[in-house]
């Protein structure tokens, strides 16, 4: 959704303003949904798990990793960007 939406609505047009609402607020939606998701199968498939932490507790691991994954993600673009300007940089010196 990042990518399909928000970068071209938002970043590529400079409202980086709304895009720093929307990222955060598309993230706890769909970490919402996830957990909402994964909670309802487990329980129709193996019934209610004793050893469950709960739901928000689940919802906080599930939001971790969606924000652990944004964070490399964005790390990794902006790595890729800065290496291929190096390399674009440095052939046409030559």
């Amino acid at each position: 959704m990042n990518h399909l939406r928000l970068i071209p609505r938002y970043w590529r047009s400079r409202r980086f303003g709304r895009y720093a609402v929307a990222l955060p607020a598309l993230a706890l939606l769909l970490a919402l949904a996830c957990t909402v998701a994964i909670h309802l199968v487990y329980d129709a498939l193996w019934g209610p798990d004793p050893a469950r932490f709960g739901f928000w507790t689940n919802y906080g691991m599930e939001l971790a990793l969606v924000i652990i994954h944004l964070a490399l993600a964005a790390a990794s673009v902006w790595l890729i960007g800065r290496l291929t300007r190096r390399k674009l940089g440095n052939s046409s010196r030559s």
